[in-house]
Parts: C-alpha cells; structure tokens; sequence
C-alpha cells in the first residue's frame, strides 16, 4: 500500500471552523458494510439506528490547557504545547520558535501580572519533528492547576477561526486529564443524548487513552507498512473490561466512539479484553483483522493520516472481525464514501461532522 491510495481532495470550505449547536444536530453518514449502503442521518438519531444492545465505548481523555505562550531572555516570543507529563516538574513539550537552546530559560507568560519560569533540558528527536524536555519552577503539585488555569485548549491548526470557541474542544464527559488533543468523536454527544441512549436500553462504558503527539505526526513513509506511530497511554478499568468481555461473549455489538477507542479497545483485545494501564502504538490499516470492535463512529479525517488507514481497514471487515475485502477494496470503498461525503458537503475534521460504520 502507498500513502497515496489514501489521499483526497478536500475543498477548503468544508474544513469546519466552528463546531454547530446543539452538539448532536451534527450530521452522521451511515455506511452499512454488509449491503454498503449509505444514508444521510444526524448524531440525535442515533437510538433510532443503533442494533439493540449495542454496547457504545468512548474515551474519556480530557485536554489539558497545554498552549502556553513564553518569551525568551531577548525578548522573543515562543509557544510552548505541552504534550506529555514524564517526572518531576517535567513536561515532553513541542516548542515552535527558531534556534531552541538546551539549557535555555524562558518565561511563560500566564496573565497580566503573573509569570512562570522554565528551563529547556532535553531534545527528543523524531522523524517527522522535535519535542523537548522542559521543567517548570513550580511544584508539579501545582503545575496542573496552573495550566488549567492559565493555557490555552491546543486547537489543530488547520482551525484558523480566531473566534472558534476552544471551550468545545472538549467531550461533556471528559474526566482523566492528560490529552494534547480531543478525541472528537466523541465532541457529538451531549448529557441528553447520553440520558436518551441508556433510557433505549444501550449501555455505556469509557476508557482512556491520552492523545499525545502521534497526532501532531503525519505519516511519513510512502509505504504504509514501514510506518511506526508513536506510543499512547491507554487505561481500561477492570469493571470495564468485564463489562465489554461479557458482551462480545452474548454476540452483542461493541461501538468504538472514535478511533482512540477503537485503538484502546483493540490494543487490550487478547482476544478477550485485559485490564490494566498500557502503552500502545497499534497502527492499524487494511488487512487488520478487528478482535472486539464491531461497530465505529468516527469523525472525517486528514488524508494520509493514520486515522484514515484505521477507517479503510475497519469498512473491510465484517461485524465478526473476518475479512469481507481486498485491500483494493477497502482503499476503493473510502475513497467512495469519503467522495460522497464532500458531494454532500459534509464538514470535516475535529469541529465537523461523523459518520457510523455498521
């Protein structure tokens, strides 16, 4: 496979830059992977098209105020994104700025009258970037509640809508601090919609899985297989685990409420799903053969991005986890869909619209 076989064009306009109220009057396109066919459908109805029993998982990751803006010992301007917690006082970080010194001291400019320092410490290199170790002059007792407080929600840059409204860039259910960014699946459901599933008899369960810089990686390598994505903390309870276990064993569907639950759910499936905290970088594309998930919703995604490979592989394999497709296929099958999608002006990407894979 080539990275190629997974780009499209998109016209500008359908990237969404603003998120649409209420939450669930998003549309949802519909593709039923046993007739392929397709209907056009919105979030709020989802009980009315859900298999009975269905068993909805979702990730309960939530998004760290993580922007942060600084300013170097002449004056320049830096910002800082913090991406992952790894001791101490210390962040891994992503730094855009020219000519980043080890060693370096900068301030971070949290309001009108306060500041917090920071030294530079360390350098990671990457294949497709640099992240950085930086440690704050604070307690990291204290550290979390001083982002919460003072950074910025790291919206993608392809939202360039300087009054798009970061606060949504958050699921209504988001508990377990520590992503870079959303899992925006999940960014449709609203405590109504939630309250309207159970009451239809549908269950709910969530696991985690904290969004790290993989996100910020395009795929590089122009041979799909020779990827490597970067690893993810993920978390699955043991209540959960027997909750999803106990499912799959009644035959009962188990819908991935996005892609980093599918990864979750996937990266714990031995087949039967093990509890625990783990680290993952599953990279799925065609050819994978899904262990528990047996239904995803997903936003529309990037060309060339891992996401999108996961969403090819998934439409190739039937509600049991066989195989129903060729690569070929599979590859013929999105760009199908996805070329619906834009025909019907779809909006795109994490303020945008999904759709449901049964």
């Amino acid at each position: 496979m080539q990275l190629s076989d997974f780009s499209y064009n998109l016209p500008e306009e359908l990237i969404a830059q603003n998120p649409v109220e209420p939450r669930d009057s998003a549309r949802l396109l519909v593709y039923t992977r046993a007739t392929k066919e397709i209907q056009h459908r919105t979030i709020r109805d989802l009980p009315s098209i859900l298999p009975s029993h269905t068993l909805l998982v979702a990730n309960n990751s939530k998004v760290r105020h993580s922007r942060l803006l600084a300013t170097r010992a002449d004056g320049r301007e830096i910002e800082i994104l913090i991406l992952k917690h790894v001791g101490d006082s210390t962040y891994q970080c992503m730094v855009r700025g020219r000519n980043i010194q080890l060693g370096e001291d900068v301030t971070c400019i949290l309001s009108s009258n306060a500041s917090l320092g920071a030294r530079i410490v360390g350098k990671d290199d990457h294949s497709a970037m640099q992240t950085y170790q930086i440690i704050f002059n604070a307690p990291q007792e204290n550290l979390e509640a001083v982002f919460e407080q003072y950074g910025h929600v790291p919206l993608p840059p392809y939202i360039t809508d300087s009054q798009a409204p970061d606060e949504r860039y958050q699921t209504v259910f988001a508990s377990e601090l520590g992503s870079a960014a959303a899992p925006t699946a999940g960014l449709h459901f609203t405590a109504e919609l939630l309250e309207t599933l159970r009451n239809a008899g549908y269950e709910w369960e969530e696991v985690t899985l904290h969004v790290g810089m993989g996100t910020f990686l395009p795929l590089r390598d122009t041979h799909i297989e020779s990827n490597i994505l970067h690893t993810e903390t993920t978390y699955i309870s043991p209540e959960t685990a027997e909750t999803i276990n106990s499912q799959k064993t009644a035959g009962h569907t188990i819908l991935a409420v996005g892609t980093t639950s599918t990864r979750t759910l996937e990266s714990h499936s031995n087949p039967e799903i093990i509890s625990g905290e783990l680290e993952t970088n599953m990279f799925i594309y065609p050819g994978y053969e899904f262990k528990t998930v047996s239904a995803l919703m997903t936003n529309f995604h990037l060309p060339q991005s891992s996401l999108l490979t996961l969403v090819s592989a998934f439409i190739g394999n039937s509600s049991e986890g066989t195989l129903t497709m060729s690569t070929e296929e599979m590859i013929a099958e999105l760009q199908r869909i996805y070329a619906i999608a834009i025909e019907e002006k779809y909006r795109f990407f994490s303020f945008g619209d999904a759709m449901l894979i049964l």
